[in-house]
């Protein structure tokens, strides 16, 4: 099966190499020999994606499957899906189109907006259309998808510069607002009056958190890692300093904040032979005290080294959100947490402020709330 092909190019690529570098006498030699060595690696990748497209480029999907169908044609399709962990983890090929194998092109079909019931005519013609073309894997955030590889000129977002929303964040700012007065008087609740002061207040700690995320959010990075906090590292530890130092009136503060993506998905290109990169788990340090400060931005430093490490990647396709999505997930967000529900709707609060800043391609939000 082509497959097992991959498995065993790989190997033996894997067996010669530590064989030649070990004549190696010095470091000029073995690193020229890996350069060798990368470049048998190229050969071979795009000899398998030559192989694997010339062996299905006259294939055709010429009829609709049902559970239960049984053929060379569910052998063909089981192979295509098995390269995919995220459409077909199972990577069963046994020519018998069961529940695995609909689940997958379910999945398929999700990614690629197809609507109709089963494996159908509009299925069919997706995946010839694939199959007569040069194909690479593209990786999305929302799952695998398979993709014609594209020219230069066919790259990029998936809307054009004037199709995409402008989006404020004096906009958003005003929508969080309103959403959150609407779900208080929805409880029986008053609305919030706006602060000025308090949303300066708001603004600034939100701009304060954007410095630890320009470069941990860089666009380039496959594996980013956005974090937010309440601690304050220039106007005030907590909420409460910080509106003190405004010469903000309170006799009841708390604050919300959330980090909100404003790219739904990214997809980039992987080889036929290549792995999915893994993005290893942040575990940044709690922050109890200003003390504390010091070692949190020295695990900052060492997690954007983690990112710079994982290897770059080609991104061809970007779905963003739009200022009503931003603004919901945001709403959500809160409402579903214990604590940042309680402050939403907290009773003796009466006034609010909200300061966004974008930072690449997120939008860090503080909500600060006073009563008075």
């Amino acid at each position: 099966m082509i497959r097992r092909s991959i498995i065993i190019l790989a190997a033996l690529v894997l067996f010669f190499g530590p064989a030649s570098s070990a004549h190696a006498d010095t470091r000029e030699e073995l690193l020229a020999q890996i350069e060798d060595l990368k470049a048998i690696i190229a050969e071979l990748t795009e000899a398998l994606r030559d192989k694997i497209f010339n062996e299905n480029k006259d294939f055709r999907f010429e009829r609709n499957l049902f559970i239960g169908s049984v053929g060379a044609d569910v052998e063909k399709l089981q192979t295509f899906l098995a390269k995919n962990t995220q459409f077909y983890p199972e990577g069963l090929v046994t020519g018998y189109y069961g529940e695995l194998t609909s689940g997958a092109i379910e999945r398929l079909k999700n990614e690629y907006q197809i609507e109709e019931p089963g494996f159908g005519k509009e299925t069919r013609a997706a995946l010839n259309k694939l199959f007569q073309e040069k194909s690479t894997f593209v990786v999305s955030t929302s799952g695998f998808v398979l993709s014609p590889i594209q020219s230069e000129e066919g790259r990029g977002s998936s809307r054009s510069e004037e199709e995409e929303e402008k989006i404020r964040v004096e906009d958003i700012a005003r929508d969080i607002h309103i959403a959150i007065n609407k779900v208080r008087v929805q409880s029986g609740l008053n609305a919030l009056d706006w602060d000025e002061g308090l949303a300066a207040v708001a603004r600034a700690h939100s701009l304060d958190q954007s410095r630890d995320n320009k470069d941990l959010t860089n666009p380039d990075l496959l594996c980013q890692y956005p974090t937010i906090r309440h601690e304050g590292f220039v106007s005030g530890f907590g909420v409460r300093d910080r509106v003190i130092s405004a010469d903000v009136d309170f006799k009841a503060v708390g604050e919300n904040i959330a980090m909100i993506p404003g790219i739904k998905s990214r997809s980039y290109t992987l080889d036929l032979d290549e792995e999915t990169p893994d993005c290893p788990a942040s575990n940044l340090p709690r922050i109890t005290s200003p003390k504390g400060i010091a070692a949190y931005r020295e695990s900052l430093k060492d997690l954007l080294e983690t990112a710079e490490s994982i290897r770059p990647v080609t991104f061809v396709r970007e779905v963003k959100y739009n200022r009503e999505e931003i603004v919901d997930l945001a709403i959500d967000g809160w409402m579903n947490s214990p604590g940042h529900r309680e402050n939403v709707l907290y009773k003796d609060y009466t006034h609010g402020g909200v300061g966004v800043v974008k930072i690449n391609e997120y939008y860090i939000i503080t909500h600060d709330f006073i009563g008075r």
